[in-house]
């Protein structure tokens, strides 16, 4: 089973407040999550996989996607 991370874990993981979370959630944007009874959970996996997405090697004009 995957490891479950809550917002608190996954804004300390990125650096982040909680709130950032939250307030990216409530415009479709941030990694992804899931709705349990415990609360908005993120799979820990796909949350290093949407950072390692957003990764720009220095000196790539590559366009970072939200």
């Amino acid at each position: 089973m995957a490891k479950m991370l809550t917002e608190t874990e996954v804004g300390e993981m990125l650096g982040m407040s909680p709130d950032t979370l939250r307030t990216w959630r409530a415009r479709g944007k941030g990694p992804p999550f899931a709705k349990l009874e415990g609360g908005v959970r993120y799979d820990e996996a796909a949350v290093k996989a949407w950072v390692e997405e957003r990764t720009v090697e220095p000196g790539k004009a590559e366009e970072v996607q939200s």
